[in-house]
């Protein structure tokens, strides 16, 4: 059976974490996606960078406030979870001296 949507209502942008041993699941994601999606309006993605051992990757159609606010936000997670992790790196080092 052959099923054709009248209509069709996506929530973007959104922020997805991806395993890192799928990392093309980012890729196939927006290709499905574009293939429900007719006309010249294509799903873009971003992979924003590690978070709790996922590939943080935002989905969005246009770059617009709504997309650079959740940027930033999850830019921040990132950056903040990363200079969690220095001090650990740091304390490691000064005790195998």
């Amino acid at each position: 059976m052959h099923i054709k949507p009248k209509d069709l209502r996506v929530n973007l942008p959104i922020v997805l974490g991806f395993d890192p041993i799928e990392n093309d699941n980012a890729e196939l994601f927006a290709a499905h996606i574009n293939t429900i999606i007719h006309g010249k309006v294509k799903l873009k993605y971003e992979y924003l960078g590690e978070l709790c051992g996922k590939f943080m990757i935002i989905f969005y159609l246009q770059r617009n406030a709504e997309y650079q606010e959740l940027r930033d936000e999850f830019m921040s997670m990132i950056d903040k979870e990363i200079m969690d992790r220095v001090p650990d790196v740091q304390k490691t080092q000064e005790d195998s001296f």
